[in-house]
This record gives C-alpha cells, structure tokens and sequence, in this order.
C-alpha cells in the first residue's frame, strides 16, 4: 500500500473546507506498510487549521479472505475473531478523526465477510 496524501482545499468565504479520503487500507496485507496510513493521514487530518475538515473512507479495510474463499490461500487468520480483532484495530486508529468522517463505503473485502461470516 502506498499513501498519497492531497488535500482537497475548497478557499471561498465560509464555506471552505478540507476534504481527505482513504481506501484499500488492507490492513493485515504483510505488505501494508502500516505507518502510511497511521500516524501519516491521520496526523494530516489533525493537523490541518481548516475550520471544516472531512473524511471519507472508501472501503477495503482489511486484507483477509473467507475460508471458502478462492484467493485464501492458507496465509490468512483462521477464525473470525482475529477479522473481527483488525477491524477493531482499524477502528482504533480512526478513533482520533472520528468526528470527522462523514462517509465509510463498504469494498469488496468488507463485503465478502458480510456475506460469508455475516460481520
């Protein structure tokens, strides 16, 4: 995973704002490089001086796959306590900007586990 980190700036009178969106995180890949996403977007967000920051998050949260899944290739968790632990932990690092997300789109990782594991 590679983080590319821009700013949308919208600068007209009060109805500025910053606009800052993330996805395929695929938290979990042993090739995420974790600190891409945490502390580096996240600090982005907090740092920013914008009277109006916004978050939007497009899905692809962790990198896991069901059991029966044809891309599971034996390398992934084999319960799903530990998909539910990532994504715990993936909500744990959005804690700080949480109130700044407005939207969290479901990708097509995410919604593998909602159909297989109903999570």
């Amino acid at each position: 995973m590679r983080v590319l980190i821009y700013p949308v700036h919208l600068k007209k009178h009060r109805e500025s704002f910053s606009l800052y969106l993330a996805g395929d995180l695929h938290y979990g890949d042993p090739n995420c490089d974790t600190d891409a996403f945490y502390p580096r977007f996240i600090d982005a967000v907090q740092e920013d001086t914008s009277r109006v920051k916004l978050v939007g998050l497009m899905g692809d949260y962790i990198y896991e796959f069901p059991k029966q899944d044809r891309r599971n290739y034996g390398n992934t968790r084999p319960n799903r306590s530990g998909v539910l632990g990532l994504y715990s932990e993936v909500r744990d690092m959005l804690k700080p900007i949480s109130n700044r997300v407005i939207a969290c789109l479901a990708g097509n990782h995410d919604e593998d586990w909602y159909k297989a594991e109903n999570i």
